[in-house]
């Protein structure tokens, strides 16, 4: 699975492209995603344009540029969301869920 974290600035994107849904009342916008050539100075790889229609694609009519974004790394996604293994915690890291066996009465406890 690819996570490609972006940002969008809302202040580029012209009233006509804004769609007030009928069944909700929210507002939507279409936006299409692009691989870069190249990497920024950020190091994003990514472009994020407004939709064109089939027309202006044919017209060969500029882009709206709206945004960019970075694919995260593998390591970077790995670390973030898989289950922590007791052997995978930094120094001071605690551990979230306990795995309790209720049967072992092995402990010295006085209570």
């Amino acid at each position: 699975m690819s996570l490609i974290r972006f940002s969008v600035c809302l202040s580029d994107i012209p009233e006509e492209f804004k769609k007030t849904s009928e069944k909700n009342g929210k507002i939507y916008i279409d936006l299409c995603i692009t691989d870069r050539r190249e990497r920024d100075f950020y190091g994003n790889d990514h472009s994020i344009y407004l939709t064109q229609t089939k027309e202006e694609r044919y017209a060969k009519k500029p882009r709206t540029y709206v945004g960019s974004g970075k694919l995260l790394s593998e390591t970077y996604h790995k670390k973030k969301y898989e289950k922590k293994r007791d052997t995978d915690l930094l120094p001071g890291e605690k551990v979230t869920g306990y795995n309790i066996n209720n049967d072992d009465q092995s402990d010295d406890l006085p209570f």
